[in-house]
């Protein structure tokens, strides 16, 4: 299949067209280790060590996908949900957290990821 990066719908686009994921992660080795897995499947993956930066190439590019921490600095996972959604409304966002609580994946949920996950 192909795609229109950043719609979430499939399309007639040439089947060159790679989907694009962003990956926002502060801890260096588990963004590089998600970014090669992703690019290793085939996808286009760019990523960002804090939650401005992940808004700022949010706003730059489309995204088929973004994973994003929770816990980030300069701007939450939840900040950088909200940033996503406003530019690319389309764009799945999934939320990775080692600190869940209930009241942040409801938030979360709330505003439009298709789940929140813990990190193990």
């Amino acid at each position: 299949p192909s795609y229109a990066a950043g719609s979430g719908v499939t399309s007639t686009a040439p089947p060159s067209v790679v989907p694009r994921v962003l990956v926002v992660e502060d801890r260096e080795s588990l963004r590089r280790l998600v970014s090669k897995a992703l690019e290793e499947d085939g996808y286009e993956v760019d990523s960002a060590g804090d939650g401005r930066e992940g808004i700022a190439l949010a706003e730059s590019r489309d995204y088929a996908l973004v994973l994003t921490d929770l816990k980030l600095p300069r701007a939450s996972g939840i900040e950088v949900l909200k940033g996503v959604k406003q530019v690319q409304p389309l764009s799945p966002v999934v939320v990775l957290t080692a600190f869940g609580s209930v009241e942040t994946a409801v938030e979360a949920m709330r505003l439009g990821p298709p789940r929140a996950f813990p990190q193990g």
